[in-house]
């Protein structure tokens, strides 16, 4: 392979981008001091060392200057491919130059405003601009709130209750809490916090707190069968019910009990904790069983009726005589300020699923036994343990584009075990990988080839890389054209689509190797908008800030599938 230095390739990589953009509808005019021509800026002489700006890498020079043609490109996209892109960019400058991701973000959430028939792309949209924002301009994100959309606002409200909780500043977090109720449901997780910070010469205003809670509960409904306890009224009623006046408590015993008899019974759930776990047959059943020793405290007949009447919570209730508090026990405020809190998991199915969902998990388990006794072979045999994960199933379940592939992921896991101690083995591996994912939906196989040319770029074989690069290109490219089939397009944002997912793993991988490469494989994705933003990956990847979380979203005639991936 011939390698070209990188220093000397900045023209033409930034030539074929302006040539891929030239192509683009609704694109901005292009500047006559764009930074492919502007002559390069006088060095200014730097008196005080003090002063001085950290030297630009090359990479970072390229990174900048794709960003600015990008961001050009971007500004004249519609709604909401202009506000996932500002977003993105901004992301890319949030390390380096807060004031211009500021001025993005805010120009993206402006950009979002405009987005109409897609309510939960604005809303996830507006979350992931907030999430960025924040840390940069918390200001910027109150004065936005009363615009977003409810989720958005829900979850900013919080993190922004919760850092004022963190500075003492109570009556603003109680200002910030009062007003997420005027609009919407109260935030009974960062009320909880506040709750716990208050000092006890506040005791008025945590009974006012916890009064408005149940108003607020009583006049929303919590009949979908959902279990979110640690950031719902049942915790807080657990954790803060005894200390307020009783009458005050039992209505909010009474108010959830009331809610969660008429609450969808379909579903079985099962709560575990560092206690133990308990199975519940109904949502009813599950809030009986966190109430029942507090409402015990309150009226000891009440309890005890309500008790005999769910004969089958007893034996529960003996195991666990402390409800929550000994399934879940509260564990002990953080010497970094942090307050108690209960460490819980929760498992949600269908009881109409019964018999097919248990056959279901004993054939995942069985598969997950034979894995990890593979992976175990693997540390004395690693070619008979090749040779087993290649007879494990290509997929279990549905094969959806992102179904699990027990074979596949088992040879990336032998390929990784086997790297540095045996090249040889894990060589092996992913030549058995490459030809396990010709058998696999689309999505899949991008996302194992991807996995594949990243290994081979960690054992330093570039050509092997740069090769599975292309089959993966080749996969992705089919993917596009299932997203832009006329007789049936995926109507999510572009952004989102299977195929710009998968354009996006190999865009990082080509810009590790040979940027010329990478510029050519930007020219040919045929879909402008996909273009634009893969070539802010490509930006992205240059300045050292990957896609940590991303999104793939498939909307057509035939159903919708949503994935949600990486650090959260």
């Amino acid at each position: 392979m011939l390698h070209i230095p990188r220093v000397t390739l900045f023209a033409l990589v930034l030539m074929t981008l302006q040539l891929g953009f030239a192509q683009q509808p609704n694109a901005a005019a292009s500047k006559p001091d764009s930074p492919s021509t502007k002559p390069p800026a006088k060095t200014k002489v730097v008196k005080d060392a003090a002063d001085a700006k950290p030297k630009l890498t090359p990479d970072q020079v390229l990174g900048h200057q794709t960003l600015e043609l990008a961001e050009s490109q971007a500004r004249g996209l519609e709604a909401p491919m202009r506000c996932y892109s500002l977003l993105q960019i901004a992301v890319a400058y949030a390390a380096s130059d807060q004031p211009k991701a500021r001025k993005l973000l805010q120009d993206a959430f402006s950009a979002s405003l405009a987005i109409q028939d897609d309510d939960q792309a604005k809303s996830d949209l507006q979350n992931d601009i907030f999430r960025v924002l924040l840390p940069i301009s918390q200001s910027d994100v109150e004065e936005r709130l009363v615009q977003a959309e409810p989720d958005a606002r829900r979850q900013a409200s919080q993190v922004i209750i919760g850092n004022y909780v963190q500075k003492k500043q109570f009556d603003k977090a109680m200002d910030l809490i009062q007003q997420v109720t005027s609009w919407d449901e109260f935030p009974y997780g960062a009320a909880a916090s506040l709750l716990d910070a208050l000092p006890p010469e506040m005791n008025a205003e945590k009974q006012s707190l916890f009064a408005s809670a149940v108003a607020s509960y009583r006049v929303h409904e919590h009949n979908k069968g959902r279990v979110t306890f640690g950031a719902d009224l049942t915790a807080m009623v657990t954790r803060f019910g005894e200390s307020m006046p009783p009458k005050l408590a039992r209505e909010a015993i009474d108010e959830i009990l009331s809610q969660a008899r008429k609450a969808d019974d379909n579903f079985a759930i099962t709560a575990g904790g560092s206690g133990g776990s308990a199975s519940f047959s109904s949502l009813y059943e599950f809030q009986l069983f966190a109430l029942l020793p507090l409402l015990r405290k309150l009226d000891e007949s009440g309890a005890q009726h309500l008790l005999e009447e769910n004969a089958t919570l007893r034996a529960t209730m003996d195991k666990y005589p402390d409800g929550i508090d000994s399934v879940m026990p509260m564990t002990p405020a953080g010497k970094d300020g942090q307050p108690p809190r209960r460490n819980s998991s929760f498992s949600v199915t269908n009881k109409n699923a019964g018999g097919k969902a248990a056959s279901d998990m004993a054939i995942r388990q069985e598969i997950q036994r034979r894995t990890d006794l593979i992976l175990q072979l693997a540390e004395t045999d690693a070619t008979q343990a090749i040779a087993q994960a290649s007879m494990l199933p290509v997929m279990l379940g549905n094969p959806r584009a992102y179904g699990q592939a027990p074979r596949a992921t088992t040879l990336e896991a032998l390929a990784r075990l086997t790297m540095k101690k045996n090249p040889t083995a894990a060589n092996s591996a992913l030549s058995e990988l490459r030809k396990a994912t010709k058998d696999l939906p689309l999505g899949n196989q991008a996302r194992h080839l991807a996995t594949a040319a990243n290994l081979y770029l960690q054992m330093e074989d570039v050509d092997r890389a740069e090769d599975v690069v292309g089959e993966g290109l080749s996969v992705a490219g089919k993917m596009l054209d299932i997203d832009i089939n006329p007789d049936d397009p995926n109507k999510a944002l572009k952004a989102w689509w299977p195929s710009t997912n998968a354009y996006r793993q190999f865009v990082e991988i080509e810009t590790r190797i040979s940027h010329p490469a990478t510029a050519k494989l930007l020219q040919e994705i045929k879909d402008p908008e996909v273009r634009t933003v893969e070539s802010i990956m490509f930006a992205r990847t240059l300045l050292a800030a990957p896609m940590k979380q991303f999104k793939v979203v498939s909307r057509t005639k035939h159903g919708s599938d949503t994935d949600n991936f990486g650090e959260r």
